[in-house]
């Protein structure tokens, strides 16, 4: 179970790394608007 979990939190943290590089620009503008 704890492996299952820690698969997840890497699962996150590379989308969190992986997003800005994907969108772009994009990402700039909706940043602000997730972040409220």
């Amino acid at each position: 179970m704890k492996t299952c979990k820690n698969y997840l939190l890497l699962l996150i943290y590379s989308a969190i790394l992986l997003a800005p590089q994907l969108l772009g620009g994009g990402w700039v503008i909706i940043w602000p608007v997730i972040n409220k």
